[in-house]
């Protein structure tokens, strides 16, 4: 009888057994491939006011209790009274209040050419955030200008930048009503 035979006899006689479910699933099947390690991101999204600088110091408090990792990012050049530390602030690359004074712009159209600028320099921000590490945990603070995610493509190719370097990204809306505009900003990136 050769060796395959007899391993077929016992086959047959331990199906269904505990012994041979464990032979097969421990010994003759290959080890599992697991996935390397990526940045997940949280984009809190969310009208003007609607909490989301309270949600990111309210997650920070949360996971600093928990001795868990995270890391802020404050997206939003006109929050200067942000109440959670930053692990990285648009602020230190350009500044509301410093193009309204240089182009003569209102807040809104401030607001969008702070946004172009940092699309047109996300390598300042990929550079910070793979500072922060593969297994990072990193909470996007955005700005809640309605005109960033209805009438504008620039946030947009921001998160999309950020899904192509390797983060996974996903959405917190801060407030129930934030919710009818969402699809025009996701693309490729999923809600919590």
């Amino acid at each position: 009888m050769s060796c395959f035979a007899a391993w077929g006899i016992l086959a047959w006689w331990l199906e269904g057994r505990w012994l041979y479910r464990w032979i097969v699933g421990n010994i003759l099947s290959p080890p599992p491939i697991y996935p390397l390690k990526m940045p997940f991101g949280e984009i809190v999204v969310g009208s003007p006011g609607s909490g989301k600088s309270t949600y990111c110091y309210g997650k920070h408090q949360l996971l600093t209790a928990l001795n868990r990792p995270i890391s802020i990012v404050n997206l939003d050049p006109a929050n200067d009274n942000i109440p959670y530390p930053c692990a990285i602030d648009i602020m230190s690359l350009i500044t509301l209040q410093d193009v309204m004074d240089t182009y003569d712009l209102g807040p809104n159209g401030g607001m969008l050419y702070c946004v172009e600028y940092l699309d047109e320099n996300f390598d300042w921000l990929d550079e910070k955030l793979k500072a922060l590490g593969k297994d990072a945990y990193v909470v996007f603070d955005l700005p809640g200008q309605v005109e960033l995610s209805t009438n504008h493509e620039s946030l947009k190719r921001i998160i999309g930048k950020l899904s192509k370097s390797g983060f996974r990204v996903r959405f917190m809306p801060a407030a129930p009503l934030s919710c009818s505009r969402m699809p025009r900003l996701v693309g490729r990136c999923e809600f919590l």
